[in-house]
């Protein structure tokens, strides 16, 4: 396994106080590189296809690594790990975060092809310890 440095995440979150808490936990664990957020499991799509609004790779460069809320507008986060798992075209290290998970969702979800879920929590301390982990399991690689 090589360790490389993240240089963008793509985070599938449609609540504003959980992408606020995200992004202060890349802050606080020192995070050098670039947040995209969508909304739901079609903008995250639309984002790595590069059609619409993504078009622009400078601006909208592919992710090193996904995070995807598992409740989403439209389409589940389940759903989204199959489309992307079912796309050859797209590698990327996905983890599940989500708030609650019914151990049927969970097993479905790596089933699918998840490469972690990881649960959120009200405690920074303890946010902060998973958002390591989640960018320790993005940084890895294999040769």
């Amino acid at each position: 396994m090589e360790v490389k440095p993240l240089k963008v995440i793509l985070l599938i979150e449609d609540d504003e106080s959980d992408v606020f808490f995200f992004r202060r936990a890349l802050s606080s664990c020192r995070f050098q590189g670039q947040v995209r957020v969508v909304a739901n499991a079609w903008q995250a799509r639309n984002y790595l296809e590069g059609r619409g609004e993504f078009k622009d790779r400078d601006y909208y460069p592919l992710p090193q690594l996904i995070v995807c809320d598992l409740h989403l507008p439209g389409a589940t986060g389940v759903e989204f790990v199959k489309w992307l798992r079912e796309d050859r075209r797209f590698t990327v290290p996905l983890i599940i975060w989500t708030g609650s998970m019914p151990q049927n969702q969970l097993e479905e979800a790596l089933a699918a092809g998840a490469s972690s879920v990881f649960r959120k929590t009200p405690e920074f301390a303890r946010l902060c310890d998973g958002v390591k982990e989640m960018l320790k399991l993005g940084s890895k690689t294999t040769k």
